[in-house]
């Protein structure tokens, strides 16, 4: 064995052992976030029990919770969220900085009514300073939440989508009511070539809708319209029966002043006007 392997052997036998490397490690991160909140926790939890003494209403210990350790909980994690974006951060910054400040804030007004007893002479103005920054802070709190979630990337993205599915389905839903009535309009085209193709013309039809929708009823084409400017002669003369009434009615005078019950006709081949199916008397 050579010098320089005797004298590496004696170096490794006399070194100092070497420390194992230890991980890195959070706990102390993560201490430190405990104790913070469990600070908070304890404060909150003395002014909840010193709300509770001074109205005796459970809601309103709930509603200490509410305004200090439960937001600050909130906006802590809201901070830390993977997709949170810088203003959101900024919303949770604030939120949990007002919860902390509303902690100290109520801690103290409670510590102050504890030490100065329930009946004191300012105890009650303290009470109600207590109950009015716990729903303050309350309804901010609140409003912080809204506004987080309402200026998150992935919510206006979903509204966009949605508002952009409402417009195309609405959109579809027009079209196809414009469909419908076209058709109705087309069938309603089509009967109206078909009746006019049938009966040499629309006044049938025109005719017999204008009385189903109340109009007043035209004069067709062969009737016969009087004039407004005729004389009375042509008057009399319109009231006088034709060629076939005064026949008739000649014969129908004739015979009764000659007793009998029978008109008698002048003309065999004019039937009477009264005789059923239109043929003359014997």
């Amino acid at each position: 064995m050579t010098t320089t392997n005797n004298v590496s052997r004696l170096l490794e036998l006399v070194k100092r052992p070497q420390q194992a490397k230890r991980k890195p490690s959070n706990f102390a991160l993560y201490w430190a976030w405990l104790f913070y909140n469990a600070t908070a926790l304890l404060f909150d939890g003395i002014a909840a029990g010193t709300v509770y003494a001074i109205t005796g209403k459970f809601t309103y210990a709930a509603l200490t919770f509410v305004a200090g350790f439960l937001p600050l909980l909130m906006h802590e994690f809201l901070f830390t969220r993977a997709y949170a974006s810088r203003m959101q951060k900024v919303l949770a910054v604030i939120g949990a900085a007002l919860s902390v400040i509303t902690i100290l804030t109520v801690g103290v007004l409670a510590g102050i009514v504890n030490v100065l007893g329930f009946t004191a002479r300012n105890s009650t103005e303290i009470d109600i300073a207590m109950i009015l920054i716990l729903v303050l802070v309350a309804g901010a709190h609140g409003l912080i939440a809204a506004v987080y979630f309402y200026i998150d990337d992935g919510i206006k993205a979903n509204q966009v989508r949605a508002e952009s599915v409402a417009y195309h389905e609405r959109r579809i839903e027009e079209i196809n009511r414009a469909k419908e009535i076209l058709a109705l309009a087309e069938q309603g085209a089509s009967d109206e070539d078909a009746i006019a193709a049938q009966y040499g013309g629309m006044e049938v039809l025109n005719e017999i809708m204008g009385q189903l929708r109340g109009d007043a009823i035209a004069p067709t084409s062969g009737a016969v319209v009087k004039p407004a400017n005729k004389t009375r002669e042509q008057d009399e003369e319109d009231e006088l029966p034709d060629a076939d009434w005064r026949e008739w009615l000649q014969g129908y005078d004739a015979a009764r002043s000659a007793g009998k019950t029978e008109p008698v006709v002048y003309q065999s081949a004019v039937p009477s006007p009264l005789s059923p199916m239109g043929e003359g008397s014997g």
